[in-house]
């Protein structure tokens, strides 16, 4: 096969696959000389990962096809390939792909096995052939050379063109990154065998970098790729204290690439300072030299599996603007479906702007000081959610927020809050108002013909204090005072339908009270949201948390006994779960307390006994009490029972007790 024949092949047939058979392990020698695994039929390389992770001798796993399903895992040995081979199909290596049994060799469950195939291939490279290759039929490119029709032969001419040049200059050239050859030939202009032509090709080939897809990194590269992406996002900077006692620097980017991959890069310390002020969201940037890890959830919100970290090491340089970069790339998930989701989760979202609060500034624990502002969101789901936004976004003039503009948000965390969820944009997301997307386009012609006349399910919530959304399972009194006997080392929620019998008045002849008066001077809570500080206060109204005499307020806690046809129970109840058992805020109690005097309270209080039934969540937990273990059962939450789920309920008993 002729040097014009091999490049015409290439031009066709390597521009992805070639990204990963020219790149060496780490003994230098050349991966796609190695035995390999091919697997057919994948959702994802994360199957393969999860199949051969673990397996001796891995050097590395790469798809085959750019699009997921199709890839090969790279083995140090045949006698190790074979192996692993066996291991996963329970049969001897051959010439045919064989299924993938249902359990992999490290005894994890394969979910793909009725589709998953696998066959060991010895080598990729070329090498001596007792047969000729069949010639195919010539096409467009009106080559009259040999078209290869393996990945031997391409394998080889990949490399044809860069070790023909090596050849004339007498020279080294480095092979990773790989590179691919540019179209030589057409219809009108067949490709020109001759040696001045092809050094020509050779120059040209070496100019054009293969990058190495983001969506395929992993922990299995090491160091030894080169990334293009542009960053789509940039966190602020910020200080941390390091192990040693130090100070240090930290920011992060998000990088998407021309293939839609997408990951998240920390720079730390000299990476950070000499890069931060280089690295503005929008421009494209070759990388290099950083360390792949898994991603921390905890402060990661991208979708990739792993993420990036750069030191002094890095290697950085600003590229020219790649159009087939977009400028950023949104996952958009309706309301409805964000509010089945396991929480806390990352979503991005987009809908119409109903309606937002004016900015508030305050000082972090830290001394920082802080800007943020709640807007609220609704999509054509039906549904609608209030979102946080911080610093520079929540600054924006009151004018970009009127007028129910639509908006785009990107990286936006949920979380429970208030019994509801909530949604807080992160500094490494995004925010675009107007944004020019089908989802938005689509949200704003629901708007426009009945979204704006819909009645909205608010899945938020914005009163009340803070607390968790509780569940649990459904129990009669009875039977949650048997489960909590048997709560010994972690806490338990339980719900239960019933009515309120009693509420404790006196306790041996003494008066005791309902309420106590608690500080409410905000401070930062979770999420940086400003809470009441709800710590009791002296004669004096002096809190000994805040350092100081402020505002204040009473706030109920009560000994409940609620009761159902199976028996009754004795509960603290705290505040807010107090006013709902009541149907009487904190306020209104001391009121009438104090204008009318305690006998009034306590008839006030007769009223609601054995009135609406409630479903109220208990929390069982074990404490120590006198140097003993005991469980503490408290009222977290209450509210009036809905019909349709007490009957259920009911129901539900109705047909134990038949069952049995």
């Amino acid at each position: 096969m002729g040097h014009m024949g091999r490049i015409v092949a290439a031009a066709r047939h390597l521009e992805n696959y070639e990204r990963f058979l020219m790149l060496s392990d780490t003994s230098g020698r050349a991966l796609s000389s190695r035995p390999c695994l091919r697997f057919v039929g994948l959702k994802s390389l994360d199957e393969v990962y999860d199949l051969v992770s673990a397996a001796d001798g891995l050097l590395g796993v790469r798809s085959s096809d750019g699009h997921g399903g199709e890839a090969v895992a790279f083995v140090e040995r045949g006698a190790l390939g074979a192996n692993l081979f066996r291991r996963l199909t329970g049969q001897e290596p051959g010439a045919d792909l064989v299924p993938v049994r249902t359990h992999s060799a490290w005894g994890q469950p394969s979910p793909g096995a009725t589709r998953l195939r696998v066959k060991l291939e010895q080598t990729l490279t070329s090498g001596s052939r007792t047969a000729p290759r069949p010639k195919p039929q010539p096409d467009a490119w009106e080559s009259k050379e040999e078209v290869p029709d393996t990945w031997e032969d391409m394998l080889w001419l990949s490399q044809s063109p860069v070790q023909f040049l090596a050849r004339q200059k007498k020279s080294q050239v480095s092979l990773t990154p790989g590179f691919v050859p540019k179209k030589l030939g057409s219809a009108t202009q067949p490709a020109r065998d001759s040696s001045s032509h092809f050094q020509e090709i050779a120059e040209m080939t070496i100019q054009e970098e293969i990058f190495f897809p983001i969506r395929e990194l992993s922990t299995y590269q090491g160091t030894k790729w080169t990334i293009k992406g542009r960053v789509t996002t940039r966190t602020p900077m910020r200080d941390f204290k390091q192990r040693n006692g130090g100070e240090g620097k930290v920011f992060s980017v998000e990088l998407l690439d021309a293939e839609g991959g997408e990951i998240r890069a920390s720079f730390f310390n000299e990476a950070a300072e000499k890069l931060y002020n280089l690295m503005e969201a929008g421009k494209c940037f070759k990388l290099s030299k950083g360390n792949v890890r898994i991603a921390n959830r905890q402060y990661n919100t991208c979708k990739h599996r792993y993420e990036l970290v750069f030191d002094k090491l890095a290697q950085v340089d600003e590229v020219e603007d790649d159009k087939k970069i977009d400028a950023v790339k949104y996952a958009i998930e309706n309301l409805r479906s964000v509010k089945g989701k396991t929480l806390p989760c990352s979503v991005d979202i987009c809908g119409i702007l109903i309606s937002y609060e004016q900015p508030i500034a305050f000082e972090s624990k830290d001394g920082r000081k802080l800007v943020k502002r709640n807007i609220t969101v609704a999509d054509d789901s039906g549904m609608s959610m209030a979102v946080t936004l911080w610093a520079e976004r929540a600054e924006k003039d009151d004018s970009a927020f009127s007028g129910s503009p639509v908006v785009a948000m990107k990286g936006v965390i949920v979380k429970e809050w208030q019994g509801g969820l909530s949604g807080s944009l992160t500094e490494g997301g995004k925010l675009d108002l107007h944004p020019d997307l089908p989802e938005a386009k689509r949200v704003l012609e629901w708007w426009k013909t009945s979204g704006h006349a819909q009645d909205l399910t608010f899945i938020s919530q914005t009163t009340g204090s803070p607390g968790p959304r509780v569940s649990g399972k459904i129990l009669d009194v009875m039977e949650m005072k048997q489960a909590c006997e048997q709560v010994v080392t972690e806490q338990q929620t339980y719900s239960v339908y019933c009515r309120l019998a009693a509420v404790q008045t006196r306790k041996r002849d003494e008066v005791q009270p309902l309420y106590y008066t608690a500080c409410l001077e905000l401070k930062e809570g979770m999420q940086g949201r400003m809470l009441p500080c709800n710590r009791r206060v002296d004669e004096n109204e002096f809190c000994a948390v805040c350092q100081k005499k402020g505002k204040v307020g009473p706030r109920l806690n009560l000994r409940c006994k609620f009761e159902d046809a199976s028996g009754n129970c004795w509960v603290t109840a705290f505040h807010p779960a107090a006013e709902k058992v009541l149907s009487l805020t904190a306020q209104e109690v001391q009121d009438i307390e104090q204008k009318q005097g305690r006998e009034a309270i306590e008839n006030r209080l007769k009223d609601a006994y054995y009135g609406e039934m409630l479903q109220i969540h208990l929390r069982a937990k074990p404490e120590m009490y006198n140097g003993e273990t005991r469980t503490g059962v408290s009222c977290i939450a209450a509210s009036l029972a809905t019909v349709r789920d007490h009957s259920r309920f009911m129901l539900k008993e109705i047909e134990e007790m038949l069952a049995k």
